[in-house]
């Protein structure tokens, strides 16, 4: 049966995230961090993968924090996530261009089949502050948005200052980041909220 993944970073504990801060303050340090793979890193639910193409060490996943694991509908910490979902039905809510009017959207019921494989974006009443102004409190709306069905059109320079004026000036700035798809496969994002320190996936 498909099953909606929700991302669940790997995050290193206590005592191998105090050796890493000394290791980045040091200025005697050596050129490269290494990682105790079996124990510098916190336990991850029964159920959690590493994503695809990470490097593996005698089994073990190397540090790269991103892994997924399954959406339950009985979730609590993932119950946006669930509540786009039915199992029973094996239907996802799907905000996507509309296939006869360009330039429109809808929202359907997309089989979960037909979404295996792809990364998608949880948007919603309850994510991220909500910036696209869905739904309410009292009648809270989510859905999940394909990676790249949505083209963005006069696109500014890769400048990091054009990209600023683009984020916080233009009434089409006004999304959640940008997903550049390489033409080697790779994706790279500028999260808004991370546009000024110059950094910045759903799975099924």
């Amino acid at each position: 049966q498909p099953y909606l993944w929700a991302r669940l970073d790997r995050k290193p504990n206590k005592e191998a995230e105090k050796r890493f801060k000394s290791f980045l303050c040091s200025k005697q340090n050596s050129k490269e961090f290494f990682w105790n793979v079996e124990g510098d890193f916190k336990p991850v639910p029964e159920g959690w993968i590493p994503a695809k193409e990470i490097e593996q060490l005698n089994g073990n996943p190397m540090p790269d924090e991103n892994g997924h694991i399954p959406v339950e509908e009985t979730s609590t910490q993932y119950c946006w996530h669930s509540s786009v979902v039915n199992y029973e039905c094996e239907v996802a809510l799907v905000l996507q261009c509309h296939p006869e009017e360009p330039g429109l959207l809808e929202i359907t019921a997309a089989p979960l089949p037909d979404l295996l494989e792809q990364t998608l974006e949880l948007v919603g009443t309850n994510v991220n502050g909500n910036p696209y102004g869905l739904g309410s409190k009292k009648h809270p709306l989510h859905l999940l948005i394909p990676h790249g069905v949505f083209q963005i059109r006069n696109l500014p320079s890769l400048k990091h200052s054009d990209l600023l004026s683009w984020f916080e000036g233009c009434k089409e700035g006004k999304i959640e980041g940008i997903v550049w798809h390489c033409n080697d496969g790779c994706l790279i994002k500028m999260h808004r909220d991370r546009k000024r320190t110059k950094q910045s996936r759903e799975w099924l």
